[in-house]
């Protein structure tokens, strides 16, 4: 993989998506093993996914700059919705881990988080497709936001996004020429 040497972010972002893809599917590991082996590894999800979203807060920076020429306004409101979500998803997580609240309040303030998280990956899915173009790369963006959003799909993304940055695969896009690109 050659790095993007013109673009710090970008090259940062490309390794913090793979990282947080990475560390994404550890944390996936208890879905697997307390079913199919009995074997619980308590707390393992919840700590790596403190860590898989703070990983995931270049993203939010360096795709909002890949996207922002086309849609300005909704990329700046699906940037701060991604930030906003991910740090507050990691405040709940480590509140969560500290034994500070009971699951009912764990669960409801989730309820307010991941709908944020899940918000930036789905209108930035959108916004990559219309600013890279269907016969690209990223021509499955709105449908891998979306399936990320599910949180199970999650790993696919970051690691499939990580290579494109790091291989310099997306290019600036083009200023909109109309309205109707918002």
């Amino acid at each position: 993989m050659r790095a993007n040497r013109r673009n710090p972010l970008v090259h940062l972002a490309g390794w913090s998506a793979c990282a947080s893809g990475l560390v994404a599917l550890i944390g996936m590991v208890p879905f697997v093993t307390l079913p199919v082996f009995g074997v619980n590894f308590p707390r393992l999800n919840d700590t790596a996914a403190i860590a898989q979203y703070l990983f995931a807060l270049p993203l939010t920076l360096a795709l909002h700059h890949r996207v922002q020429a086309r849609a300005p306004l909704l990329s700046t409101v699906a940037m701060v919705l991604g930030i906003v979500g991910i740090l507050a998803f990691a405040v709940i997580q480590v509140f969560w881990l500290s034994e500070a609240f009971g699951v009912t309040t764990y669960y409801l303030l989730l309820g307010i988080a991941f709908p944020l998280i899940g918000a930036w990956l789905v209108i930035t899915g959108q916004l990559l497709w219309r600013a890279f173009g269907a016969p690209g790369p990223l021509r499955h963006s709105r449908l891998l936001g979306i399936l990320a959003a599910t949180y199970v799909a999650y790993p696919i993304w970051a690691l499939w996004l990580g290579r494109l940055l790091l291989t310099d695969t997306l290019s600036i896009a083009e200023p909109a020429t109309s309205a109707a690109a918002v």
